[in-house]
């Protein structure tokens, strides 16, 4: 039996026994952890219900440092005019440790819950790309990898577990389709977006972070099966007792039925793969905690690729595993944390005369102690940090004569990056308005690491009711990864301002940010190439606003970005340099029919670099590149439609059809140039996705 009938909304505030409104307080239903949402500044909150059954659950509001609030709704639809949570004793002999507090949570400029996630269209139910989405995320590639203000790809971090995670994206090469993350959102219990100034517990983080926290807690057993156009795959939730759990999943992606629908796709010929993860979660002794994750991926693919006046095939490879273990335990407090991290990865990349094999391996470990009495915050920790790369097989002799009878150069290099770190944070409430924070990090002279120093400090005031101002600033060090001809760790600098602010009212949200940034790598000599030391100044502002409108929903965001590039002592327009960076999203949530949404994203042509012809020789013909950034693709449009429908079956099982066409319009938003073989003049383009329908269901119970 169908038990939905009409969505039933809670809402109300959340307060302390001051009746000082409390901010992204956790609020959720016991007996279905999936159905739950966080409060807004103002301490309000609105849970939308959309079974009649929920009504027979028990409402939970949980925020750290107080006590935990349990009403039985008992059929109710109407909550008190106040929620007053108690502050904690700290007496916890008997009581079970739920989660050591986050010293820079609230500092984040996003917080998304599970079904935060789940609910956005533009997301695909993906953790990272629901990031970008974001005002803050300047991506221009379709890709999933975040990109913020302004900012490379790989200056961001991704962090799972506190561990952080390089190149977290499946099938990165690809112009968007299957460029989603590596983790699986049902296993996720909350993410937070630092947009400009990371967390210094998060290393080598040069141009912000992105955190993944797994589920803590599981009271219900659940499995769901998909099956899509390009996928198949199960997962299983699963009680141990009372605090202890596991989660498994198994996905696999095929290309045959998807490229057949999608005969539009100009460059991709096949792809697929096989992965799957497993969390496990328990509590010894009510004391301690540990949770253990392990991902494992098989993937592949082929596309049309060009470079340099050749086209051909190119087919990628890549295996993979990482496994991550967190400690965690509680004495008053004092919290005590380890995290370790293990990932490995084998490549394989062929085009034209390129062969080439590539082996990854990076170990982290990490010791935090956190102390937390009701007035104060301090963190510090210990960071080890070891990467390992090796490179072997077939490059071009040279770099513009990738032709398969082209001369060919065979090398095996290999590079190796360690360090120790030491890192140390304060945070102190005042009046409950205003919390500032400042600390440090040290790269200790070890393994051939100079010592170097990161700071930070971080200022929040809710300054009127509704309206909060946050203000980041901060200087810090790490380095680049291997790249192609560069196969070195060279050092990276950054230092950047940011002010935020947000207002948040009766489901209307309006946010705003102006921020400064510069960013610097160093030179490095290898054989056959030469990296010069690049500056990247970078200067954004960002507006939003969003408003939930009875079953409309509405969105919209602009960005100003401001990027200037210096590279052997002249400034040049950064590629990515945008006079406006335009989203939108409209979304209408029916209860006979489902959820519909129109998603618009636009931007200027990017600049690239174009050729001007050719030097031949009897032997060669070597390609003169104009000046930098000095050519334009055409303005970037997209217009996406998503559509989602939900059936409850019955107390447990659901059924979910979800399908989207990308690019209704079939635009062509150009990407690369084509030129002749001689350089003399452009012949063609490549563009990114055009017009892509994709459809599935998805079975839970």
């Amino acid at each position: 039996a169908n038990v939905w009938a009409q969505a039933i909304t809670l809402q109300t505030r959340v307060i302390d026994a001051t009746g000082v409104p409390l901010f992204a307080a956790n609020v959720y239903l016991k007996g279905h952890l999936q159905v739950g949402t966080v409060t807004d500044p103002e301490g309000n909150f609105r849970l939308v219900l959309e079974r009649s059954d929920y009504l027979n659950d028990t409402l939970v509001v949980s925020y750290m440092g107080y006590q935990l609030y349990m009403l039985p709704l008992r059929g109710k639809t109407t909550l008190p005019a106040s929620i007053v949570l108690e502050e904690e004793s700290f007496l916890v002999e008997d009581t079970y440790i739920i989660a050591s507090p986050s010293t820079m949570r609230e500092f984040s400029i996003k917080e998304l819950k599970v079904l935060d996630i789940y609910n956005d269209p533009r997301a695909s139910a993906d953790a990272l790309k629901v990031v970008t989405s974001h005002p803050a995320s300047t991506n221009t590639t379709e890709g999933a990898e975040p990109e913020l203000r302004g900012s490379r790809g790989d200056f961001s971090r991704v962090v799972f577990n506190n561990v952080p995670i390089y190149r977290p994206v499946r099938n990165a090469e690809l112009d968007g389709t299957g460029a989603f993350s590596l983790f699986s959102t049902e296993f996720i219990d909350r993410q937070n977006t630092y947009a400009s100034n990371a967390p210094l517990s998060v290393t080598n983080a040069l141009a912000g972070a992105v955190e993944i926290h797994t589920k803590r807690e599981l009271e219900a057993r659940n499995t769901s099966v998909v099956a899509s156009l390009a996928t198949a795959s199960i997962l299983h939730s699963q009680p141990l007792g009372t605090y202890s759990f596991v989660q498994g999943y198994a996905n696999h992606m095929y290309s045959p039925a998807f490229l057949a629908l999608n005969r539009r796709m100009e460059d991709l010929q096949h792809f697929g793969s096989l992965d799957g993860a497993v969390n496990a979660h328990t509590v010894l002794g009510k004391r301690v905690v540990l949770n253990a994750y392990s991902y494992a991926i098989d993937e592949q693919y082929a596309v049309h690729a060009y470079t340099y006046g050749y086209q051909g095939e190119m087919r990628y490879r890549n295996k993979r595993n990482f496994n991550i273990l967190n400690f965690e335990t509680r004495v008053g407090n004092l919290y005590l944390q380890a995290n370790g991290g293990y990932d490995h990865a084998q490549m394989r990349y062929k085009l034209g005369n390129v062969n080439l094999r590539e082996r990854q391996q990076n170990i982290y470990a990490c010791a935090v102690v956190k102390y937390n009495p009701s007035f104060l915050s301090l963190e510090g920790g210990v960071i080890f940090t070891e990467e390992q790369t090796r490179q072997n097989g077939l490059l071009p002799k040279f770099y513009f004569a990738q032709q398969p009878e082209a001369a060919t150069r065979t090398i095996d290099t290999s590079a190796r990056f360690r360090s120790l770190e030491s890192y140390l944070y304060v945070k102190r409430n005042f009046f409950k308005t205003l919390t500032t924070g400042i600390g440090g990090r040290v790269q200790l002279p070890t393994w051939e690491q100079p010592l170097r120093l990161s700071v930070q400090s971080n200022v929040k005031y809710a300054f009127l009711p509704h309206h909060a101002l946050l203000l980041s600033l901060g200087q810090y060090w790490g380095h680049t990864t291997p790249q192609y001809n560069v196969w070195e760790y060279r050092p990276a600098y950054s230092q950047q301002v940011a002010l935020d602010y947000t207002y948040h009212r009766n489901e209307f949200e309006l946010q705003s940010a102006l921020y400064y940034k510069q960013e610097k790598t160093t030179t490095s000599d290898v054989v056959y190439y030469r990296a010069d030391s690049i500056v990247r100044n970078i200067a954004g502002a960002e507006l939003s606003v969003s408003k939930q409108l009875g079953d409309f929903y509405l969105s919209a965001a602009y960005t100003y970005l401001w990027a200037r590039v210096r590279s052997n002592g002249r400034w040049y327009d950064a590629v990515n340099r945008m006079n406006y960076l335009f989203k939108a999203l409209v979304s209408y949530n029916s209860s006979m029919w489902g959820k519909f949404s129109l998603a618009f994203l636009a931007h200027p042509g990017l600049a690239y670099t174009p050729f001007i012809g050719a030097f031949t020789t009897p032997e060669q013909t070597i390609p003169r590149f104009g000046e930098y950034a000095s050519a334009h693709y055409n303005a970037y449009q997209t217009l996406d439609f998503s559509y989602n429908r939900v059936w409850f079956l019955n107390g447990r099982s659901m059924l979910v059809l979800f399908a989207s066409v990308r690019n209704i319009l079939d635009r062509k938003n150009r990407n690369r140039a084509i030129y002749a073989d001689d350089y003399s003049q452009q012949t063609a383009w490549r563009h990114y996705g055009r017009r892509v329908f994709y459809i599935g269901l998805s079975y839970s119970f």
